[in-house]
């Protein structure tokens, strides 16, 4: 997949906004949706990408948006984070069998005023 095709794909989901956006990308993989959620985030930004793989992934995406690499596996993991004002699973969702479960849970690391939505 292309990264335009990607940030297509996803740009409904990022809404509009000049404040920079602590967002995580989960199963990141090589960095596609990583890349396109980027794109898509003010200046100032922050994605946390995950993935039970190692990947190599620049640690700045346009010169605007920093990138941390997390090696664990999003499942089973529990991360000192909070306070995401988004969490992207471009694919993983569609391989959990417990799909509420991990919803949950995931839910804790957003910010009080988030939510999470289809």
């Amino acid at each position: 997949m292309k990264q335009q095709e990607a940030i297509d794909l996803i740009r409904k989901g990022i809404p509009k906004n000049a404040i920079p956006q602590l967002r995580a990308d989960v199963a990141c993989g090589s960095g596609t949706f990583t890349g396109a959620l980027a794109h898509l985030l003010p200046k100032g930004s922050h994605v946390y990408a995950i993935d039970s793989m190692e990947h190599y992934l620049p640690r700045s995406l346009g010169d605007t948006v920093s990138v941390s690499f997390v090696k664990a596996d999003f499942e089973q993991a529990n991360f000192n984070f909070s306070n995401f004002d988004g969490i992207l699973m471009a694919n993983a969702l569609h391989y959990i069998k417990n799909k509420q479960l991990l919803i949950d849970r995931l839910a804790k690391y957003l910010s009080a005023d988030k939510k999470l939505s289809s």
